[in-house]
This record gives structure tokens, C-alpha cells and sequence, in this order.
């Protein structure tokens, strides 16, 4: 894992294993303890489908997921192990969405 900005980049042993984290952030946020304030800001609202399900309670993130095999290489810096190669593209996914989408 590393962090460019205000993102993380996150690498699975498998393209399920990434979809399994992503849906379970998503419903942590959903039922996270969140101050009333916080529902008062249009973009952490609580929202529900038009069949009265509950879709959204508290912060939102977006999650982009791509899959490929790494070019993994030590930092220089800090010895850890980083990655190169096609999360690019998940990079790109994730900046095409919108908050709350996977």
C-alpha cells in the first residue's frame, strides 16, 4: 500500500480479494457511528432507493479497481516494496467515477 495525495494505492492477491475490500469499506462507512452534523452536508446525506432501501448514511469514497501484474521494485528510500506498471488504469477508473461508486 502507498499513498499518493489524498488516495491509497492497495495491492490484492487476487481481483476478488480487491472487489471483497472495496464492497466492505463501502458498508463500513455505510454503518459507521457518524455525528448527526455530518448528515447535514448534501454529499454525506442519508439516501434511499425508491424502494426505501438505504443506500447511503455518512462519507462517501470512490474505489477504482484494475487488475494486471505489477513491475515490483524496493524504494529507494524507504527499502519498501512499490509497485509500476497498469494501476494506471485503476487510477483512471477511479477518477472517472463518482463518490460512493466502486
Amino acid at each position: 500500500m502507498k499513498t499518493e495525495g489524498d488516495a491509497f494505492m492497495v495491492a490484492f492477491s487476487s481481483p476478488s480479494a480487491a472487489v471483497k475490500f472495496a464492497i466492505r469499506v463501502q458498508l463500513e462507512l455505510l454503518n459507521a457511528d457518524w455525528a448527526e452534523e455530518v448528515f447535514q452536508h448534501e454529499d454525506s446525506a442519508i439516501e434511499y432507493d425508491k424502494d426505501g432501501t438505504l443506500i447511503f448514511r455518512g462519507y462517501r469514497v470512490r474505489i477504482g479497481i484494475h487488475s494486471g501484474q505489477p513491475r515490483c521494485e524496493p524504494d529507494p528510500i524507504t527499502g519498501r516494496i512499490d509497485y509500476f506498471g497498469p494501476m494506471g488504469m485503476s487510477n483512471y477508473i477511479h477518477n472517472s467515477s463518482l463518490n460512493k461508486h466502486i
